[in-house]
Formats: structure tokens, C-alpha cells, sequence
């Protein structure tokens, strides 16, 4: 593998994929009961789905074209494997980090966690996509919206994952890794190349093109993700309580409702330790942006 690290990522990104293959040893090792201390967590969760879905009109949506909605429900399908992937794939990095005694905190850690976010999701979000019959024409540019997105202080750097997700999406379906994300493109290129890597991605791919094949169950996606050993218990609940809001939405001003709340709910909880948080607020940024970009990228959704 050739690689050409210009930045002091060198060291931190040499380490952890150097170890790569123990990464499900790490992450097994992650608290999986945290969520059950005292349900408090949940109940923010569950009390916020039921007032928004029961805030909710029949048949309500600002889109009087059917189709527009049931093409816009697809995109949201996809993102399922896109954020699940990405968070997947930020909680193996920092895991192994910390696994090896390297620092993970401020700018430079946010960078390597997201990279392994970016790749994860976006490896994943195209399997998934396979499975639709129509005809992918990504050109050269991804789609990017800006919902705006509210982020607690301590988790700002984490706020472009999800346009970073979309313009990796354009990158690996062109072959092209580094055309689009200029900044950083070796770390990119290294995490994508390093052999101890791909079992990694290949999990997540496998599960993607699974859950592409099951009609897109979330429940699926979220049991093999766990039995892989890619997200915990704690996230594996938050992840579900929030699927079950997000597969919901008959608006768009509803996707920033539910994701600044889950995002912030996360930050200030108690009972999620800070790989658990980082991962599902990463997963959120994901969710804010991959949708729209299924819906503009795709012909014939």
C-alpha cells in the first residue's frame, strides 16, 4: 500500500490500522448495559416519539405529489445502512484508539473517527442502493442540503460528516477517492487501502446488501450490526427509537425536529459513554444529509 501522509496523522492512523484486526476484541469490550441503568434515556426517547408522532395530522405532507414522497421514503430507506455504517464505523476507530492508549480528543482525533465514519457509511449506502432497480447517474458532484442542524459545542467538528458522506458516496461509485475530499484525502485513501481494514467494510457491506434484499428492515440492520460486534446495546436502542420517528417524517422541517432532539439528548446523557455518543451524533449528521442526496443522485426512485 502507498501512502503519502502530509499531516500528524500519521502516527495515530499508522497505530490504530496497524491492529485493525483485533478491533472486534476492542469494541466487545465496550459497556453494553449502559443504557439499562435507569431507563431515563429511553423514556426522553420514547416520550419524545409519541408527542411527535401523535402531534402528527392523518395523511399529513407538504407535498401533494404522492410520488415525490414515496421516491423521498426510498432515499430514507437507504440511509438506514448510510448512518448505521457511519456509525459503525467511527465507533471501531475510536475504539481501537483507545485500546492502544492513543488520543482521540479535539480536531485531530475528530478527523480520523470521522474518516472512519465517511468510509463506513458510505461503503454501505452504496450496497444498499444496489439492490434498487434504476439507473445511479452521480456525475461529479454530490447533492448537499443544509437543514441547519443544531450541535452541542463539544461535538461541532462532527457537524459536516454527513455532507462528507455524500461527497464519499460520489468518490467510491467514480472510482475516485480524493477528487471531491481534497482535505485529508490520504488519510481517506489509507483507511479504504489498509488490508486490515476491509473485514471492517466487508461486514458492513455484507449487511447492507442484506438488508437491501429484506425490504430494508431496520430491525435486520440493527441486529446484525450488534451481532458483528459493530455497535453496542446502548446504541443499538437509541438507534431504534430513532428509526422508529425518522421512518415517519411527512415533512422536511420534521427531519431537523428529530434530529436536533436525538442529538442533543445523546450529548447530555449519562448513560452513554463518549464512543457511544460520537458514533450515534455522527450517525445523526448522516441522516440529516444522505436522504436528499438518494433523492437527487438516483433517476427512476
Amino acid at each position: 500500500m502507498k501512502t503519502n501522509f502530509k499531516s500528524s496523522f500519521i502516527v495515530i492512523t499508522s497505530f490504530i490500522f496497524a491492529v485493525f484486526s483485533i478491533s472486534s476484541i476492542f469494541f466487545s469490550c465496550s459497556s453494553d448495559a449502559v443504557i439499562a441503568s435507569n431507563g431515563t434515556l429511553i423514556d426522553e426517547l420514547e416520550s419524545f416519539n409519541y408527542s411527535f408522532l401523535n402531534s402528527k395530522s392523518p395523511n399529513e405532507g407538504d407535498y401533494s405529489a404522492k410520488g415525490f414522497w414515496d421516491k423521498f421514503k426510498k432515499g430514507i430507506a437507504i440511509a438506514g445502512a448510510d448512518l448505521v455504517g457511519a456509525g459503525a464505523g467511527a465507533a471501531a476507530v475510536k475504539e481501537i484508539a483507545l485500546g492502544l492508549s492513543i488520543g482521540t480528543g479535539g480536531t485531530g482525533g475528530a478527523i480520523v473517527i470521522g474518516a472512519g465514519a465517511v468510509i463506513g457509511g458510505a461503503s454501505g449506502s452504496i450496497l444498499a442502493s444496489d439492490q434498487l432497480n434504476s439507473h445511479k447517474d452521480f456525475g461529479t458532484l454530490p447533492y448537499h442540503e443544509n437543514l441547519n442542524i443544531n450541535y452541542p459545542n463539544e461535538y461541532i467538528h462532527f457537524s459536516n460528516i454527513g455532507q462528507q458522506h455524500n461527497d464519499m458516496v460520489v468518490e467510491m461509485n467514480n472510482n475516485q477517492i480524493g477528487s471531491i475530499l481534497i482535505e485529508n484525502k490520504d488519510l481517506h485513501k489509507a483507511l479504504i487501502e489498509d488490508v486490515n481494514f476491509s473485514p471492517i467494510i466487508d461486514k458492513i457491506n455484507s449487511i447492507s446488501s442484506q438488508y437491501a434484499e429484506r425490504d430494508y428492515q431496520i430491525e435486520f440492520l440493527l441486529n446484525e450490526t450488534y451481532n458483528e460486534g459493530l455497535i453496542t446495546q446502548a446504541m443499538k436502542e437509541v438507534y431504534s427509537h430513532f428509526f422508529y420517528a425518522y421512518n415517519q417524517i411527512t415533512e422536511i422541517e420534521e427531519f431537523k425536529e428529530i434530529i436536533d432532539f436525538y442529538i442533543l439528548t445523546v450529548a447530555n446523557s449519562n448513560e452513554l459513554n463518549e464512543t457511544e455518543k460520537e458514533a450515534l451524533i455522527i450517525s445523526f449528521s448522516v441522516a440529516a444529509e444522505s436522504p436528499f442526496f438518494w433523492i437527487h443522485q438516483i433517476n427512476g426512485l
